[in-house]
């Protein structure tokens, strides 16, 4: 998104890009010195609020694959398709400590990043929070207005691309997640970049003028 994109005046000022991200206000609240969690093997999957395309079974099928991979929290909504299937699979016993969130609140699931050493998610606001927390991110593309979150975390190194989900194949998904040991130095660069730093200053430039 570019200031050529808007109708506007002359005067007017703006304050584009994921440096200005609007976050819900747990993750407002992370300490810049937030230090990434020591909990091995827990991994967090957020597929969105609805994953028409199922990817949120696909990421736990995969996961389970990884033997690293000790704990799997997953965020659904209530609304989520699928999400009976999901539940089948959590409560079947077939997977090992695997939990499910559903409607989890913006704490919760600050919460859930903070104490996962890894997450799964599509390239969207979501993945931008989780930056600001600060872990090692995998994240995809299932629908096409993801694309310049997905663009931005990939140029500034922030984390490992998992394509786009519809075409991804589940083998390389798999060999990329199960290096991610391998990737702690995103969590760095993430503290780093800032991401939504700078509309925290502008809202309290705001605050302070009122």
């Amino acid at each position: 998104v570019t200031p050529s994109e808007y109708s506007a005046e002359s005067y007017t000022k703006f304050f584009i890009g994921p440096q200005y991200a609007m976050f819900r206000k747990p993750f407002r609240e992370v300490s810049e010195h937030q230090e990434m969690s020591l909990n091995q093997g827990v991994a967090l999957i957020s597929m969105g609020g609805s994953d028409l395309s199922g990817n949120s079974i696909r990421m736990m099928r995969i996961l389970k694959r990884v033997k690293q991979i000790k704990i799997v929290n997953i965020l659904c909504s209530s609304m989520q398709q699928g999400l009976p299937e999901i539940r089948d699979l959590v409560n079947s016993g077939s997977v090992r400590n695997f939990k499910l969130f559903e409607d989890a609140s913006a704490g919760e699931v600050c919460r859930l990043m903070q104490e996962s050493q890894l997450m799964i998610c599509t390239s969207s606001t979501i993945a931008l929070e989780a930056c600001k927390v600060g872990i090692i991110l995998f994240h995809g593309i299932s629908m096409d207005n993801q694309q310049g979150v997905h663009d931005y975390l990939v140029e500034k190194n922030l984390g490992i691309s998992l394509g786009n989900f519809t075409t991804e194949n589940d083998d390389e998904i798999e060999m990329k997640i199960s290096k991610y040991a391998e990737y702690s130095y995103l969590v760095e660069n993430q503290k780093k970049c800032g991401v939504g730093k700078e509309l925290i200053h502008c809202i309290e430039y705001i605050k302070n003028e009122l």
